[in-house]
């Protein structure tokens, strides 16, 4: 399993909405039951922010 913290610090003069900060948590699991097969699931999401910048989550 492998994980990732990614910690954002924006300021857009002008635009309330992309200022701000967020703190993003990625988590991806990988397995291989075989030589010819694998395969993997990841997950990432917004864990908190501040201001106007949107959440980042995909599955």
């Amino acid at each position: 399993m492998q994980g990732r913290v990614e910690y954002l610090d924006r300021v857009t003069p002008g635009d309330a909405t992309n200022t701000g900060t967020r703190t993003d948590l990625a988590l991806r699991y990988t397995a291989t039951p075989s030589d010819a097969l694998s395969w993997y699931v990841y997950g990432q999401g917004s864990v908190d922010r501040t201001g106007g910048l949107a959440r980042n989550e995909r599955f």
